[in-house]
Formats: structure tokens, C-alpha cells, sequence
């Protein structure tokens, strides 16, 4: 019983602690309560306050853009580059320090003052002018009746001038009468002194031709002077192939020598070539070295062949100069009567050389012959039965050549000393028209086209060479 009541006692006490701490923490909460209603109320009376001004300000924001003249749902830097923009185009010379609506309204009604002003002081001078109007009309009538009496006095004058002019015309018709006998009197005295000169401009033109031709000399001997003749070769020989045509000549690059070009060979020891001693001609078929060609030959004697050492010699090229030509006359190579003008200035120019002049059969020369030109090269004179004007031509080229000092040279010699030889015509017999087939003997069937070899030993000058292979710092 005793453990019963003292249990009893135990929880009475822990209930009262509990209710004590209940009590305790009701009472501390309940004036937390209070205290945070007390917050809240002020809370929302500041939030009433700012809701009440921000309505304010929204407000007059709303009127403000209105009174400026924009909307209200406007945004605020739309308004900004809206006001920016006027303020630039209206009052772009508005220099003041602060530029707002108020301040340029001020400066824009000033300056429409000020033109107004303007506007009443040029209505003011206008009315003055106009009032000014009738005075200076009456001031330029009175002007033009005063000109007016001028030219009619004008006019008189003129006329008075006109009849005097008249009266000068008929005394300088009369005196031009004078003048014109006496004008004639003295032609006739003039003609008799353009007799007395024209006898002495013959005696001077007569002196003048002795001058010339003694000119023409000159020229001729300083030419023959300085001319080159066919006395010095080109270059000569190195190196023969008999056997396959060929030679080598010691002219290369180095002296701008062109393919196709034709060469007259000479002997060895000739000091003076002429036609005479031409031993056969070559033509260039590639330029190998420096100072090294190899050509074909063209023509050459069984008897006195092309040897190592031969001179070589073109009247068309020399080394670092292109020679300049003049043609006059017929050119008929290979006798056939027709004219090969075409074939000798393609020789020329194909070789190198140019051609200045070409005495034309129509009389007109095609060209001009300068002292540049080196050779006339003369064709047969013209027959002057058909063509005068080609004969004359002719005989005007020789005389020019001889007036510039220019060397005239034959065609056929021109030919040799470049070893050109024309084509031969090839006439065939036998089954051909008009061939006497008995007159020669049948040809062999069996051998006809094989190559013919010779049946004994063979000299060793027509053994095949071979020049010597280019060496470093050699010319060949």
C-alpha cells in the first residue's frame, strides 16, 4: 500500500511538471504569436504604402507619356530613342546643356519667333519696293523715249555712212582699174626676170648633177672600201661521213646559226672563191654544240669529194647580222620559162636573210631599198615587149642600188656561192607517152628497187666518221 501511493505521488508530480512545462511553453508561444501578427500588420501596411506609390508613379508615368504624346504601354527606352530621335531632328543646333522636352519647346518657339520677325521685316521691305515700282517705271519711260531719240539719230548717221561708203567704192573701183594696168605692166617686167632666173636655175641644176654624180662616186669607192667580199669563209669543215652524207661544221649556238641554212663549199687552200671553185654545197639539219652542226650533203664531185678542213661560205648569213636582200628581174632557175622570184626569196629568207625590195612586173617596186640593204640580186633584164614598166623598174633598182652604194651580185653566182643547185626536171621513158621503150635496155625485175652495193674494198676517205663526243669546257 505504501509502494502504491508512493508511485501515486511520483506520477502527481511528474503530471504537475508536465503541466507546469506546458503551461510555460503555451505562454512562450502565444506571445511569439503575438509578436509575429504585430510584424505581419506592419508588413502589410509597408506593402500598402509601396502599392499606393507605385500606383502613384504608374500614374503620372502614364500621364507623363501622354502629355509627351506617347501611348502608355510604351517601354521606357523605346520612349528614350523616341525622344532622342526629335530632339536630333528638330533641334539638332540646340546647344544648350540640358536637352529636354521643356528646354527645346522654349528654344523651338525662340527660333520661330525669330523667323516670323524675318518674315515681317521682308513684307515690310517687299511693300517699300512695290510702293518704289511706279517711280522707276516712269524713270525707264522716260529712258527709253531719250534712247529712242538716240538711234533715230543713230540711224541718220548710219545712212550718211553708207552713202559715203558708196561714194568710196566708186573711187576704189576706179583706182582698182589703175592698179590692175599697172599690175599688168609689171607681170610683163616679171616674166622677163622669171626667164633671166630660170636660166640660172638650169646653170645650178646642172652643177647640182655634177655635185651628185660626183656624190655617187664617192659612195661607190667608200662602198667597194668597206663591202665585205666572198674572200672570207663562214667556217669549214670538221668532220665527214661519206658514207650517209654527212658533215660537221664548226658553227653552233654560240653564232646563232639556223637550221636549213645553205653552205657553198671551197677547197681547203683557196683564198679567193668564186664560181669556179665551189666543190659542193650542204644544208644545215641540226645545230649539236656551241660551234658544232651536223648538215647533209647536197651536192659534191667523186673526184674532188668534200674533205675535212674545206671552207664554207653563204652570201645570206653571217654570224650576229641578218643580211638584207633587193630582187630585180627574171628568175627562171631550172630553164623551164616560168619565173621563180618565190624560190629565191623563200632561199633568203629561209636562210636567215630578209628582203627589203622586189621590183614588181606590174612597174611598182614592193618595198624599199635602204643603205642597209647588202645585195641587189639581179635576175635577167625584163623583155620590154608587153611589160615596159617591168624593164624600167628594173634599170630604176639598178640606178638606186648604185646611188646607196649597194653591191649587185647575178643570181646564178648569188646561187653558187650559197651551194643551191635547182632540181633537175626527171623526164621518164618506156611505158610512158612519147617514150621509146626499145631504145633501152629492160630493166632487171629481180633487183629493181634494192639498194646497190659496190662489189670491191672501200677507200678509207669514205669510210663513215663520227665526231668526237662534247667534252666539259670544250667547244665541240
Amino acid at each position: 500500500m505504501a509502494r502504491q501511493n508512493q508511485g501515486l505521488q511520483i506520477a502527481l508530480i511528474v503530471f504537475v511538471l508536465l503541466t507546469l512545462g506546458l503551461g510555460v511553453t503555451t505562454f512562450f508561444l502565444a506571445q511569439q504569436s503575438n509578436e509575429a501578427k504585430q510584424i505581419a500588420k506592419d508588413a502589410r501596411k509597408k506593402s500598402t504604402a509601396l502599392s499606393d506609390a507605385f500606383s502613384t508613379a504608374k500614374d503620372e508615368n502614364e500621364r507623363l507619356k501622354k502629355l509627351m504624346g506617347f501611348p502608355p504601354s510604351m517601354e521606357f527606352s523605346e520612349v528614350n530613342a523616341e525622344v532622342n530621335e526629335d530632339i536630333n531632328t528638330y533641334a539638332a543646333n540646340f546647344e544648350g546643356e540640358t536637352r529636354g522636352y521643356h528646354q527645346v519647346v522654349a528654344y523651338l518657339h525662340q527660333t520661330i519667333q525669330d523667323k516670323m520677325n524675318s518674315v515681317a521685316e521682308l513684307t515690310d521691305q517687299l511693300a517699300t519696293l512695290e510702293a518704289q515700282i511706279p517711280a522707276i517705271e516712269a524713270a525707264a519711260r522716260s529712258q527709253i523715249q531719250t534712247h529712242a531719240g538716240k538711234l533715230a539719230s543713230v540711224q541718220q548717221q548710219v545712212q550718211q555712212q553708207v552713202a559715203a561708203h558708196r561714194q568710196t567704192e566708186q573711187r576704189l573701183a576706179q583706182s582698182n582699174q589703175q592698179t590692175t594696168q599697172e599690175l599688168s605692166k609689171v607681170r610683163t617686167d616679171a616674166q622677163g626676170q622669171v626667164v633671166k632666173i630660170s636660166t640660172k636655175l638650169k646653170e645650178t641644176g646642172q652643177k647640182l648633177q655634177g655635185a651628185v654624180e660626183q656624190g655617187r662616186k664617192a659612195i661607190e669607192k667608200l662602198s667597194k672600201l668597206k663591202t665585205k667580199t666572198f674572200e672570207t669563209p663562214d667556217g669549214e669543215v670538221r668532220f665527214v661521213d661519206h658514207k650517209h652524207g654527212k658533215v660537221w661544221i664548226n658553227l653552233g649556238r654560240a653564232d646563232s646559226l639556223p637550221s636549213q641554212i645553205t653552205f657553198a663549199v671551197y677547197p681547203a687552200d683557196v683564198t679567193a672563191p668564186s664560181e669556179d671553185t665551189v666543190k659542193g654545197s650542204i644544208e644545215v639539219t641540226s645545230v649539236t654544240d656551241d660551234h658544232l652542226a651536223e648538215a647533209r650533203i647536197i651536192s659534191d664531185s667523186v673526184r674532188d669529194p668534200i674533205m675535212r678542213g674545206d671552207k664554207i661560205y653563204t652570201p645570206i648569213w653571217e654570224p650576229g647580222e641578218q643580211r638584207r636582200f633587193a630582187l630585180a628581174g627574171v628568175f627562171d632557175l631550172n630553164d623551164d620559162g616560168r619565173q621563180d622570184l618565190d624560190v629565191v626569196r623563200n632561199l633568203i629568207t629561209m636562210n636567215g636573210g630578209k628582203v627589203d625590195a622586189v621590183a614588181g612586173a606590174d612597174g611598182k617596186t614592193i618595198g624599199q631599198m635602204t643603205l642597209n640593204t647588202r645585195y641587189l640580186v639581179l635576175g635577167e633584164p625584163p623583155s620590154a615587149k608587153g611589160r615596159p614598166g617591168w624593164l624600167a623598174n628594173y634599170g630604176e633598182m639598178k640606178s638606186r642600188a648604185e646611188d646607196l652604194g649597194v653591191e649587185t651580185i647575178p643570181v646564178s653566182r648569188f646561187l653558187d656561192m650559197m651551194g643551191y643547185r635547182p632540181q633537175a626536171t626527171v623526164r621518164q621513158f618506156g611505158d610512158r607517152p612519147g617514150g621509146n621503150a626499145g631504145a633501152f635496155r629492160e630493166r632487171n625485175r629481180a633487183t629493181e628497187g634494192a639498194p646497190r652495193r659496190a662489189g670491191g674494198s672501200v677507200s678509207e676517205l669514205y669510210e663513215r666518221r663520227q665526231p668526237p663526243r662534247g667534252g666539259a669546257g670544250g667547244a665541240y
